[in-house]
């Protein structure tokens, strides 16, 4: 299954998301793949709403063979990160189904790894 159409979504998206694994990524790579997440605009002022939660990208996917999932990708308790936006980073990611992991992982890496060539 490869993921061929990302965007972000609605908050209300991620409602039965549960986390799925692991992605390293720097807050800079994020941006500039998904754009800022509606989120980030509390946590870059210094106000959130979530004392666990600074930062969440909620994505809506379609996969090649049709499949749509939605994934979440977001700091789990740990806001010392935020001010270095180069500094590698384990995200959390979390979906609906296993898969959602899966392609968002393989997705960030092809992407990082076509950037630094």
């Amino acid at each position: 299954m490869e993921l061929i159409d990302v965007k972000l979504a609605y908050a209300e998206d991620a409602i039965g998301t549960s986390y799925r694994g692991y992605v390293w990524a720097t807050r800079s790579d994020l941006f500039e793949l998904f754009g800022c997440p509606p989120s980030a605009v509390q946590s870059i002022r210094g106000s959130t709403a979530s004392d666990k939660v600074t930062l969440e990208w909620v994505l809506s996917m379609v996969c090649d063979d049709g499949t749509r999932l939605i994934a979440t990708i977001y700091d789990w308790k740990d806001s010392n990160w935020k001010y270095d936006g180069d500094k590698e980073y384990r995200w959390h990611v979390g979906g609906h189904r296993h898969e959602a992991w899966d392609v968002i992982y393989d997705y960030i890496l092809k992407k990082l790894e076509f950037a630094e060539e």
